[in-house]
């Protein structure tokens, strides 16, 4: 990583006010990025982090915000263009050809009802003039470089039938497409395992060097801010309260907010829960198999196996963490189990009873025993629906909660969550991407289950709000029994909450046992590729460990 801090800056953000309503978002921000460089920006949900980065568009409008004070100039010097008065025309062309951007939520950035080769060919035909063949050709080349596998079917596809890792990659090739001076990340490597992680990482810095492109990077993680960023502007309630070079900020952070990151930041190796003894199993999954495709009488197609031939237990009070690289299957497993798909052909029992082969209406009081946390929480959420609604919705249907019992159970459940009450009267398009996956636990807990299945349930949160909603599980867990599934590509992560670790690939569990000693002796080739791809992050000496794995009292 090479500073240039005697050139020009290619884009120059100056006393950047942004508001939302009568709520002041940002309070004078402040930064300069140069061209090649690549500045982290760090904080915690709702800290103002991806509103300055739609501002930096004028997409913050779209959000119901506004820009009420300061400058926003690109282009290098002596004829920068102020990008918050640019006309309408003119701001078109900027967007998508010379500043980029990848979106926190890749699901709701895709239009669902368009082809991935429709949605990236638009942008090529619109900034590059390409048509037919040679725009296809460019999509697939793009596809190819982030490291897509088969490109050419995916662009055949649609969002839905892409993981959450794939889809994140999709939206990186579109910004990456007409190599743009400004790349704006938010949160790229949120939903992507860290294999693919650390080849996206390599792939922007090579972009990078070869470009002479400028990077604006959102992250929670400081893990990849230590590997990826030249300066680092630390965010706190929407104002800047820290900046430095990135060595120099992990060596001596002077703000104590900053020091409060670096010290919520996990490391692997820290330890896990010692395995439960004498435990009662509370699921059993037994020679699971799921397919898609080729259901069909019509369909010309074979079926397509995702899950193949998976067996697993969970026993009450345990966390199994269930780590994997995007398109590996997860989910796709925990779908299943949960009978959100249905299986090809296995057994699922639960407290000993076969829930494989229940009707809908017989399988109902077991729905509530077994609750999920997806991936992306603005896709899970109603957006015409009160959160007050949304989060007691489940007790409502299962009998537990009704009339003025909702507003009470959606107050407490906020407070849990560390959102606060008056919360319940919102909408979720009014909270950051780390706020909604807290309102989706919420709701998951609203039914007290037995069993909770987090698909990546803190990937979107910042460190200290990981470590808020992991303590949260540990006191759930200590005092109710409740047991977790985890699946999660934050390996560090899983090593601090899971008793026992799964490793899937192709579908398939690898390798399984004690965290402690997967981690430590992995025998499977792929267990150890996946930990040879951990980032190594920030200076050993400045990161501890968040307090309290999952019932290690237990």
């Amino acid at each position: 990583m090479t500073l240039r801090p005697h050139n020009p800056p290619l884009l120059s953000v100056k006393d950047l006010r942004i508001a939302f309503g009568d709520v002041q978002a940002v309070h004078g921000l402040s930064f300069d990025i140069h061209r090649g460089e690549t500045l982290a920006l760090v904080g915690e949900s709702g800290s103002g982090k991806s509103a300055t980065a739609l501002s930096i568009l004028r997409l913050i409008e779209r959000e119901g915000g506004r820009i009420n004070g300061g400058s926003i100039r690109f282009g290098p010097s002596p004829d920068p263009v102020e990008i918050t008065t640019l006309p309408a025309a003119a701001l078109r062309a900027l967007r998508g050809d010379r500043i980029a951007m990848v979106f926190q939520e890749p699901m709701t950035s895709l239009n669902p009802v368009m082809r991935i080769g429709r949605q990236m060919t638009e942008t090529l035909r619109l900034h590059r003039g390409l048509t037919g063949a040679e725009a296809r050709s460019a999509a697939r080349a793009a596809l190819d470089r982030v490291m897509i596998p088969d490109p050419g079917r995916r662009l055949d596809q649609y969002p839905h039938e892409l993981s959450g890792g794939l889809r994140q990659r999709v939206m990186i090739a579109m910004a990456l497409a007409c190599e743009p001076e400004v790349l704006i990340a938010d949160e790229p490597t949120t939903a992507l395992d860290v294999t693919t992680q650390a080849e996206i990482l390599t792939l922007l810095r090579d972009l990078q060097r070869d470009m002479g492109m400028a990077v604006l990077f959102i992250t929670h993680d400081l893990g990849v801010v230590a590997e990826i960023a030249d300066r680092v502007v630390v965010m706190q309630n929407g104002r800047k309260v820290e900046e430095a070079r990135t060595d120099a900020l992990f060596a001596a952070p002077r703000h104590p907010y900053t020091r409060e990151l670096i010290a919520a930041s996990p490391r692997l190796g820290a330890g896990a829960p010692a395995p439960l003894k004498d435990a009662q199993t509370l699921l059993k999954v037994s020679n699971l198999c799921t397919s898609f495709g080729g259901t069909s009488l019509l369909s010309r197609k074979a079926p397509t196996p995702v899950v193949r031939n998976v067996s697993l237990t969970l026993a009450r009070g345990e966390t199994l963490g269930l780590v994997g690289e995007s398109g590996c299957g997860k989910s796709t497993l925990a779908r299943s189990i949960l009978r959100l798909i249905e299986p090809t052909s296995g057994l699922i029992e639960l407290d000993g009873t076969p829930i494989t082969g229940l009707s809908p209406k017989a399988l109902k009081p077991h729905r509530a025993r077994m609750q999920m946390v997806f991936q992306d929480p603005y896709a899970s959420l109603n957006p015409r629906m009160s959160i007050r609604d949304l989060v007691t919705e489940p007790a409502f249907l299962h009998g537990v909660a009704h009339g003025a019992d909702r507003a009470a159970l959606a107050a407490d459940l906020l407070t849990r969550v560390g959102l606060p009450a008056d919360a319940a009267d919102r909408y979720p398009h009014q909270f950051s991407g780390g706020q909604r996956q807290r309102i989706c636990i919420a709701r998951a807990l609203s039914v007290r289950p037995a069993i909770i299945v987090a698909d990546e349930a803190v990937s979107a949160l910042d460190v200290s709000n990981a470590q808020r909603i992991t303590d949260l599980m540990a006191d759930i867990q200590r005092t109710e029994g409740l047991s977790f599934l985890f699946i999660s590509h934050d390996i560090a992560v899983v090593e601090r909450v899971s008793h026992r670790i799964a490793v899937m690939y192709k579908g398939e569990i690898v390798e399984t046992g004690p965290t402690n000693e997967v981690l430590r002796a992995p025998q499977h080739p792929y267990t150890r590729r996946l930990l040879a791809a951990v980032p190594k992050g920030a200076p050993e000496r400045l990161i501890q460990t968040p307090s309290r794995p999952l019932v290690d009292a237990l």
